[in-house]
């Protein structure tokens, strides 16, 4: 019998525990949207309007505008496939998400994609409130969620890059 209650009180916490780390992320769903996108790392910043099309992670759309240099990005994704044109090269080229990554991009859009839509990535964990922790690839990933402004901060602490996206009304 006591062999019994123990088994069951292990069982208990651990149900306990897996339910406290399912907490469930309450971004979204955004799958279309206009909004800011600002992306700061150790030797730049820069900011653009942006205009979100993904109606799911796997596949989406998005456009940026540089305001001050009227520089215009569009990137589609087909995953894992990235291709991106731009106002100086107008015929669409793929490119791999390290290219991103140089330019202060740590996510990949269909990840993105995924947060906006409420999934989180695998192996992040509630650190308080909606601020959520994590590693992708070799970077400590912190993610920080602020409904009532509608924004999604994501910083790698490793690398001191930022990545804020403010999702207009």
């Amino acid at each position: 019998m006591r062999y019994c209650c123990r088994w069951a009180l292990v069982l208990l916490l651990s149900a306990c525990a897996s339910m406290h780390s399912a907490t469930p992320l309450r971004i979204g769903p955004f799958a279309a949207f206009e909004g800011r996108l600002i992306a700061v790392t150790p030797s730049q910043r820069w900011q653009a309007s942006l205009h979100w099309r993904a109606p799911s992670p796997e596949h989406g759309a998005l456009r940026l505008l540089h305001a001050a240099s009227g520089f215009v990005l569009e990137a589609e994704w087909d995953k894992p496939r990235l291709r991106l044109r731009d106002s100086r090269y107008p015929v669409w080229r793929e490119v791999t998400v390290e290219a991103l990554r140089r330019h202060g991009l740590l996510l990949p859009p269909w990840t993105i994609a995924a947060l906006l839509q409420g999934r989180l990535p695998h192996g992040f964990h509630r650190v308080r409130g909606d601020v959520w922790q994590g590693r992708i690839d070799d970077a400590l990933v912190r993610m920080d969620w602020r409904a009532k402004q509608r924004r999604l901060e994501l910083t790698d602490i490793t690398h001191g890059r930022r990545l804020v996206v403010l999702i207009e009304p």
